[in-house]
């Protein structure tokens, strides 16, 4: 297990690697939560939402798998989830794997301190940082869509080649599967965005730009999904 603790002014991060039992158990203690709740936040299922106790928020977020096989077609298969739990004076982050995205945000928060170090408590604020993590889940999409978007280009060629491939209906059916666990995932974010603003007290505006970028995702996402789906139907036809 790895820890890592990032000390703000009236605000303290602390981020576990791959945490084990009786740490879990210790962070339950700190944010005065059930046990259980922390040994849930590794359950592989989880999809992004959040969930309210009296002494702590839960937040579920889905960023890209590192190391996804290339066959990999299920929201579990091509992402991996960060548990962040948070009150009024700090945010604890839970993962099991090694992520860039966890040394992307710290590097913000990093970057926002040195900027004016005498308002980092009024720029540095839960909302602020919870941004962070929204960015990064956003940024994570663009790669895997650009790549869906060229294989479904390859099948639209082979539909229409003469020698077109044995495996073209076994294709068709795994890149839909793949565009619609993406579908899933980013629709659930940007529905989980507009609870973060009312439950969580996050300031809309500093979530614009990921939003944004996850409705664009979205869009392609679906576009792709629709797309092979009439291709898969000639073809069936």
């Amino acid at each position: 297990m790895n820890k890592t603790v990032v000390e703000l002014d009236a605000l303290k991060w602390t981020d576990y690697l791959d945490p084990d039992k009786e740490t879990l158990e210790k962070i339950a203690s700190e944010l005065s939560l059930e046990n259980r709740v922390l040994y849930n936040c590794l359950d592989t299922d989880y999809l992004p939402h959040i969930e309210t106790y009296p002494s702590a928020q839960f937040l579920i977020l889905r960023l890209m798998e590192p190391q996804s096989k290339p066959n990999a077609n299920s929201v579990q298969e091509l992402t991996t989830k960060v548990a962040i739990f948070f009150n009024s004076d700090q945010i604890i982050t839970i993962h099991r794997l090694p992520l860039t995205e966890i040394f992307e945000v710290a590097k913000k928060i990093q970057e926002s301190m040195a900027e004016n170090k005498e308002s980092t408590t009024e720029k540095l604020t839960k909302s602020k940082i919870i941004s962070f993590f929204y960015e990064q889940v956003s940024l994570g999409f663009d790669k895997p869509l650009t790549e869906l978007e060229f294989k479904l280009h390859t099948l639209e060629e082979n539909l229409f080649s003469k020698s077109k491939p044995k495996t073209f209906l076994q294709e068709g059916f795994y890149l839909k599967r793949k565009a619609s666990a993406f579908k899933k995932v980013l629709k659930l974010t940007i529905e989980l965005l507009g609870k973060l603003i009312v439950q969580a007290d996050c300031q809309q505006e500093q979530f614009v730009q990921s939003r944004d970028r996850l409705e664009r995702s979205l869009f392609y996402a679906e576009d792709v999904y629709d797309n092979i789906q009439l291709l898969l139907n000639l073809h069936m036809s």
